[in-house]
């Protein structure tokens, strides 16, 4: 009889990987009924992918100088919906964003115009937050019931 590996079992070997040699912090976002929330990633919806507060964050340490009402124009832009775009054109244009930083235009604390970049990595992996998320869960195959 052949010894079949659930999808769930795949995805827990998987995140054990990432939570144990890589360091990422994990998260389930399982729920019974998919529209419930809370669901511990603090989304509002849960057609939100990307977790804004954890974003948020992350930009305003990177971007101490900057003022948090144009990094809330900034993340705005690179989380806007890009329905208009090709999606090759879409994660191009995304993907140039987190990289090189998002193009802003600010007063500085002596009212002076700036012009910088919202950075929202850093390019020393220690100071990032990474973050895996669970939303899976098959009760039948599991033996863990809390996912």
């Amino acid at each position: 009889m052949p010894n079949f590996i659930s999808e769930d079992q795949i995805e827990k070997a998987i995140t054990a990987v990432f939570n144990e040699r890589l360091r990422y912090r994990v998260i389930n976002c399982y729920t019974p009924d998919p529209e419930t929330l809370p669901d511990g990633s603090g989304r509002t919806d849960k057609m939100e992918v990307v977790f804004l507060d954890i974003l948020k964050n992350k930009a305003l340490k990177f971007n101490p100088d900057i003022p948090e009402s144009t990094i809330d124009q900034a993340l705005a832009q690179l989380t806007a919906r890009r329905y208009a775009m090709s999606p090759i054109l879409a994660n191009k244009e995304v993907y140039n964003l987190i990289r090189d930083g998002i193009p802003v235009q600010y007063q500085n604390a002596k009212g002076k115009m700036e012009h910088g970049s919202v950075k929202v990595i850093n390019f020393n992996r220690d100071n990032n937050d990474f973050l895996l998320v669970r939303c899976y869960c098959h009760p039948i195959m599991s033996s863990d019931r809390r996912c």
